[in-house]
């Protein structure tokens, strides 16, 4: 039996994606990135952020292409291009401004992160994928036969 979720319409999804997308630009780019090191088991912070943002973007990615006809995964590859590409260019961006530097380190690593949009993105056809009203309606249940 597929697992339900709700279905977005397509401009919240892509507005999602935006949204994310955004933040990503902002705190890669506009603000400066801290400067104490801290360790998160494996990885130092600054490893394990470019992962989860980049995860989240491919994610948000994969979920505004549900629709999208082709096989799972041309589109599973298509959503982690569109979100390492992204990445790429943030890197590419980065190189350009004053006191920052470009770093193919962390394209990589925005890259794997983007990887971690592979699972949503190739389950898609595993989902029952349904309007908000009638997820509404089956949270809620038969309505109730009581006379």
């Amino acid at each position: 039996m597929p697992l339900p979720m709700p279905l977005l319409p397509a401009w919240t999804r892509w507005a999602g994606v935006a949204l994310v997308a955004a933040t990503i630009f902002v705190f890669s780019v506009l603000r400066a990135p801290p400067e104490p090191v801290v360790t998160v088991g494996p990885l130092r912070l600054d490893q394990w952020r470019p992962l989860l943002a980049y995860a989240g973007l491919g994610t948000a990615v994969a979920y505004a292409t549900v629709d999208w006809r082709g096989g799972t995964w041309s589109v599973a590859v298509a959503v982690v291009l569109v979100a390492a590409l992204y990445g790429v260019g943030i890197e590419l961006l980065q190189g350009l401004l004053p006191g920052r530097y470009l770093s193919v380190g962390d394209m990589l690593a925005n890259a794997v992160g983007a990887l971690g949009a592979t699972p949503m993105a190739l389950a898609r056809h595993r989902i029952e994928w349904l309007s908000l009203e009638r997820c509404v309606r089956r949270l809620r249940g038969p309505p109730d036969t009581e006379p």
